[in-house]
């Protein structure tokens, strides 16, 4: 009987070739083979590549998310906020530096995976935006929330989704040079944000 490594094996040889290919390009077999066992099996735990990749998603979202949204619920100034999701998202696109592309690329062919998957949590996506200003110790009357969660995703996402051209272009593919600017990037990005909204 098929138990919990053989679903553990599917799931990583499916985020691997996730990761590669994205939803459109992954094939059923590639992930059977990868994972060491038949197609049948395979769908014995997933009758769809739908299915498959759902859970592969939320597992990503799972690692990260919920230390974003803690933030956004805490009475704490937003500068406090801003501090801990930058270094949050930072450190996790670091660890796991397929994930912003992946997430660049799946969003903008599926938007309501990330939709879908809040949704799921009990999150209602419009409340992110409120809450990360109602429940701040700050005074933000003039400040643009849409526009400071974009920016502050768009300052975190894009250096480590587009690092092949970036470190290629200006380090020449130094690996310690790359590394020692991503990790000046989380303060050059706080200060920018800072001086942005005058906190």
């Amino acid at each position: 009987m098929p138990g919990s490594h053989t679903k553990s094996a599917i799931l990583n040889a499916a985020q691997n070739v996730f990761m590669m290919k994205g939803y459109d390009g992954a094939r059923m077999q590639e992930i059977a083979d990868k994972a060491g066992i038949n197609k049948a099996m395979l769908h014995y735990y997933y009758h769809t590549k739908y299915e498959l990749f759902k859970e592969v998603f939320y597992h990503i979202m799972d690692l990260f998310l919920p230390v974003i949204l803690k933030t956004v619920e805490e009475k704490i100034s937003m500068r406090d906020k801003i501090n801990i999701i930058v270094d949050s998202y930072m450190n996790f696109f670091s660890e796991y530096t397929f994930i912003p592309a992946f997430i660049m690329r799946e969003m903008t062919q599926k938007p309501d995976w990330f939709t879908q998957y809040l949704k799921s949590h009990g999150v209602n996506p419009p409340e992110i935006f409120h809450n990360l200003k109602e429940k701040s110790t700050s005074t933000m009357d003039t400040v643009d929330m849409e526009h400071l969660i974009v920016n502050i995703l768009s300052l975190c996402i894009f250096p480590v989704a587009a690092t092949p051209v970036l470190k290629e272009m200006l380090f020449d593919n130094r690996e310690t040079e790359w590394e020692r600017f991503i990790k000046e990037r989380k303060q050059v990005i706080k200060e920018v944000l800072f001086n942005a909204y005058n906190l």
